[in-house]
């Protein structure tokens, strides 16, 4: 009894697809900004909280010493002006209204603490914010290219169901020839 021949040219080519297909499936999703999250969710997290300390604020010690050189010219010329209404003597008035117009200066250098610890909160606070911001950036780059991951193993297991498809389709067909 003659054998039927079997037509596995088709059956030969939805094979080699699915194999095509199979050999194309994505590996497993690597963020490229892992690195990056980490670092600044690092920063962020060792940022502590707000603490201001005025002797190691720049500002504050600039404008210490602005006012205090100011105080002491204002001492010196108040001191002057008295010693000048007593002949050119000095007097404990003079040493009075010339420390008194020292002590003014310095008050007004403590009325700027306030404002400048505001400043340094403010300050604080838009770093905090700069850090959190740029988070944020980085991390919707990596939640979008999740995105196109997703897509492609999404991509990967459609075209996979095609191919499988197409493969039980031409050996089943080459089943049944064969049958016949």
């Amino acid at each position: 009894a003659q054998q039927p021949v079997q037509d596995l040219s088709g059956v030969s080519e939805a094979k080699a697809a699915l194999g095509r297909v199979q050999a194309a499936k994505p590996g497993a999703y690597a963020s490229r900004w892992e690195g990056q999250l980490q670092e600044l969710y690092d920063r962020i997290a060792e940022r502590g909280d707000f603490s201001y300390d005025l002797g190691r604020d720049p500002v504050y010690r600039q404008a210490r010493e602005q006012y205090q050189t100011a105080g002491r010219l204002a001492m010196q010329d108040t001191m002057g002006q008295a010693a000048a209404l007593t002949g050119g003597y000095g007097s404990s008035y003079g040493q009075q209204a010339g420390q008194q117009a020292y002590n003014a200066y310095l008050q007004k250098l403590n009325e700027a603490v306030p404002e400048l610890y505001a400043q340094a909160r403010e300050q604080y606070d838009r770093e905090g914010s700069a850090l959190y911001d740029r988070y944020d950036l980085v991390r919707s780059r990596d939640v979008s290219d999740y995105a196109r991951y997703r897509d492609r193993v999404s991509d990967y297991y459609a075209a996979l169901s095609d191919a499988r498809s197409a493969y039980d389709t031409a050996a089943d067909r080459d089943y049944r020839r064969y049958s016949d």
